[in-house]
């Protein structure tokens, strides 16, 4: 039992890794259903009991069935679920510069405890339309050598009035748009707090 909750978790984390935003967790979804079977139910002449299909729309909606050997009126198994991604998403016009820095205009989507996103290592995920309907999907921070974005906090030493506020006034909702970004370095897993470190230490000094 031991070794099939482990599985199973490592595949949920190996899901999340790649599912970061909804868009995102449709194209992974119909990656794992196609890897188990399921067709395009576009793609489909006809159906028998058994076959499996999928549909999406829009690229964040997705349904997947097993047709069965009954009648839809003698009843049918549902299992429903959405995806839930927290996010700060970029305004209209999102770029401005300030002091030598580059910083974003954002806003916040969904439920989130603001100071938790402080000074940590943050990546650009995104969707673009051209004029002629192709789509461009962009990640940028998620690879060795790719620029980061992060959220700078003050030091600690400066802080005294931050720390001397409640949790959900740590940080105002307007300054969550403050994201600069910077060159990554190589970081493997054992050297990834020293990495952490040396980025906090670098964002707090942007900070003053």
């Amino acid at each position: 039992m031991k070794k099939e909750i482990e599985s199973y978790c490592r595949d949920y984390m190996r899901f999340l890794a790649a599912a970061k935003t909804e868009r995102r967790a449709y194209a992974e979804a119909v990656r794992l259903l196609e890897a188990k079977g399921f067709k395009r139910l576009e793609d489909m002449k006809s159906l028998k009991p058994g076959d499996r299909v999928w549909r999406g729309y829009h690229g964040k909606t997705l349904f997947a069935a097993v047709v069965g050997r009954e009648p839809v009126t003698s009843g049918i198994r549902v299992v429903g679920g959405h995806t839930d991604a927290p996010r700060l998403d970029l305004k209209p016009k999102p770029l401005y510069e300030k002091g030598g820095l580059a910083y974003f205009d954002t806003h916040i989507y969904g439920g989130i405890k603001k100071y938790q996103w402080l000074v940590l290592p943050l990546a650009l995920y995104g969707t673009v339309v051209k004029k002629n309907g192709k789509k461009v999907d962009i990640v940028i921070g998620d690879a060795a050598g790719d620029p980061v974005f992060m959220i700078s906090d003050v030091l600690p030493h400066f802080g005294k009035e931050q720390l001397e506020k409640k949790a959900k006034d740590l940080v105002a909702a307007e300054d969550m748009g403050r994201s600069t970004a910077w060159r990554r370095t190589t970081c493997s897993a054992p050297s990834w707090r020293s990495c952490r470190r040396a980025r906090r230490a670098r964002s707090a000094s942007t900070a003053r």
